[in-house]
């Protein structure tokens, strides 16, 4: 039985690059920064309130995984207050691809990482 996803894995073309946007923009913190033999490090990043889920920064190993970067599936990241963090996103040179508005399930905007990565960001409604 599944009890829950833990780890969710992205491709970035370099780990200290993307560690630093990760944590100096998005605010994440730096959970791991391991190298693994000679050509690996674990690298992942996580939201200080929700240790239970990681994001592995990962870079491609193969010809193949490098045509994936930017391309991946979204992520949503959870917000009090989407305005206001859309702004402070886009005061830390974020890329901002739609602004905040109101969509059934609350206030959504979208975002990209320094890969093209998409994620979107969502305030639920009041009282949900």
């Amino acid at each position: 039985m599944i009890k829950g996803l833990s780890h969710v894995t992205l491709l970035v073309k370099d780990l200290d690059e993307a560690k630093q946007w990760y944590t100096e923009k998005l605010g994440l913190e730096e959970r791991y920064d391991v190298p693994l033999g000679e050509d690996f490090r674990w690298v992942t990043v996580g939201a200080k309130d929700q240790k239970d889920l990681e994001i592995v920064l990962h870079k491609p190993r193969t010809p193949e995984h490098e045509t994936q970067l930017g391309k991946q599936a979204l992520g949503v990241f959870n917000s009090d207050d989407c305005r206001q963090d859309v702004d402070a996103l886009r005061a830390r040179g974020v890329k901002i691809t739609g602004e905040p508005e109101e969509q059934m399930w609350g206030i959504q905007a979208i975002f990209e990482d320094l890969y093209g990565n998409m994620f979107v960001m969502v305030q639920p409604p009041s009282g949900s």
